[in-house]
């Protein structure tokens, strides 16, 4: 499936379908990307596959990892009216309750010092 971007079609490399089958599986109310990856790679090898194979070691791509993807696509998703997730907002720092301060050993993986948190809707 494609979408249009600007100029370029990008590729949807996770559906919204898929989106929702995970976080039913997660069964968390609220979570991270890091926390949404980390469940793909040890549950869903074929998706992680797909993420790999299409953001990894891509020169056009580069500086775009999987991560950077599923962060987008989430966000994205939450925006939409039928989304299991509560609407993520951009970031305004000390008023917004979407992101929180992550630790070093997250800083090393994510390369901020802020993530995103995405929320069940009530």
């Amino acid at each position: 499936m494609y979408k249009k971007n600007g100029n370029k079609d990008v590729k949807i490399q996770i559906l919204n379908e898929e989106i929702e089958l995970v976080i039913n599986k997660m069964g968390l109310n609220k979570f991270t990307v890091l926390d949404f990856y980390d469940y793909i790679k040890d549950n869903e090898k074929d998706l992680l596959e797909r993420l790999d194979s299409a953001f990894m070691n891509t020169e056009s791509k580069k500086g775009y990892s999987p991560l950077n993807y599923i962060s987008n696509r989430l966000v994205h998703y939450s925006r939409q009216n039928d989304s299991f997730l509560s609407p993520h907002v951009s970031y305004e720092k000390g008023k917004d309750k979407c992101f929180m301060k992550v630790s070093e050993k997250d800083k090393e993986r994510f390369k901020s010092d802020y993530i995103a948190v995405f929320k069940l809707k009530d």
